[in-house]
């Protein structure tokens, strides 16, 4: 029975759904293909634990994928992949290396803790803006973890000093510090939650506001957010001040806790992470979509704007052209009748010229026959 196949190094573009029937396969390489779907029915090769895909077109992992049960290695690196579903992590329980390098993740699943038995995850090189806070409850057990290359533009805005540290993590944050950051969200959410829930009663004061939450007030019992927030990191035993140097209290930690206090005032609870999360998201786009119409709008004014200039700059040469023209034809009809009139003054002279000629001859004429009368 086979057990390992390895196709990889060939110009493969799809799989026919008769390979689901290979149901004694363990080992599976089907990388340096051209791939770009696997077949629906690729779960029914419930015996696989290790897949290799790697270098491939594929975008989309079907569903039931989630039966490979015994699957412990799985390479997907090098492929179009936006997503990994949340079933794969509550379903793959015996999986212990996940590469998802250079692929177009932009979030992961907050299921992603479930995969208990993970010892090693790539993610370098995709699209990813944020890890879940979840992501910190495997920390323990993982040996190997890369997240380089990846914008994580939703953590604080971290600047980059060498062109080298800017190719390899545009977000200006190494795998160690977005680890860092995730636990410090996990401190701060704690100390948000609690805080809130202590609180809540004194959330109706009138007098009860956001710096009362923020920094404690000993009339309402309130012990603060960032008192909280000290309280837990300096118990982990974790250097506050290097925190800071990734996460500045007055420039990134306090408004964003003065928007979470006065958004969760708007909603009358607290959201939890991911609902805020799930939120923010709608907003950008919202405001994205904003942005993109305000563009549309502008760009339809600047087109109008641009044709009314264009048709006042012909209207303008247009009549240029006509004045010049109209003057032309006005030179040539006034030289024309200065030459007709000439012609005509050259005529009656010539005309007055004959007359006197003729008056002239007339003249001669008599006096020849008067001479000649005179002599007979």
């Amino acid at each position: 029975m086979l057990q390992t196949l390895d196709l990889s190094q060939n110009k493969i573009e799809s799989l026919p759904k008769e390979f689901c029937f290979l149901q004694s396969l363990r080992f599976l390489n089907v990388s340096n293909n051209r791939l770009n779907s696997i077949p629906d029915a690729f779960g029914a090769l419930m015996m696989l634990e290790q897949i290799n895909m790697a270098n491939n077109k594929i975008r989309h992992l079907p569903l039931s994928i989630s039966e490979l049960g015994k699957l412990e290695e799985f390479d997907l690196s090098s492929n179009y992949i936006t997503s990994f579903s949340s079933t794969f992590c509550l379903s793959l329980k015996k999986l212990t290396k996940l590469d998802l390098a250079s692929n177009q993740i932009i979030l992961l699943p907050q299921e992603i803790s479930k995969l208990e038995n993970v010892k090693k995850i790539n993610l370098h090189h995709n699209k990813l803006r944020a890890i879940p806070l979840e992501f910190t409850e495997l920390l323990d057990q993982l040996q190997f973890i890369d997240l380089s290359r990846n914008p994580f533009d939703m953590l604080p805005f971290k600047n980059n000093s060498t062109n080298s540290s800017i190719y390899d993590n545009p977000s200006g944050y190494s795998t160690s510090e977005v680890i860092e950051w995730c636990r410090w969200e996990v401190a701060y959410w704690s100390a948000v939650r609690e805080e809130w829930d202590s609180s809540r009663k004194s959330n109706n004061v009138q007098r009860y506001g956001v710096n009362s939450f923020i920094y404690g007030n000993d009339e309402f019992k309130a012990i603060g957010v960032l008192a909280r927030l000290k309280s837990m990191l300096a118990n982990k035993g974790t250097n506050i001040k290097q925190q800071i140097k990734v996460v500045d209290w007055e420039l990134h930690l306090v408004p964003k806790i003065k928007r979470l206090y006065f958004r969760s005032k708007s909603l009358g609870y607290l959201p939890t992470y991911h609902a805020l999360l799930s939120l923010e998201q709608q907003e950008e786009e919202k405001i994205l979509r904003e942005a993109v119409h305000r563009k549309a709008e502008n760009s339809v004014q600047q087109t109008r704007e641009k044709d009314l200039q264009t048709r006042g700059r012909l209207q303008s040469i247009y009549f240029d052209n006509l004045s010049r023209r109209i003057a032309h034809v006005e030179e040539k009809a006034i030289a024309r009748r200065r030459e007709t009139k000439a012609k005509e003054m050259q005529l009656l002279l010539h005309e007055a010229k004959l007359r006197e000629m003729k008056i002239e001859s007339q003249r001669k004429s008599k006096q020849m026959i008067g001479k000649w009368k005179d002599n007979s």
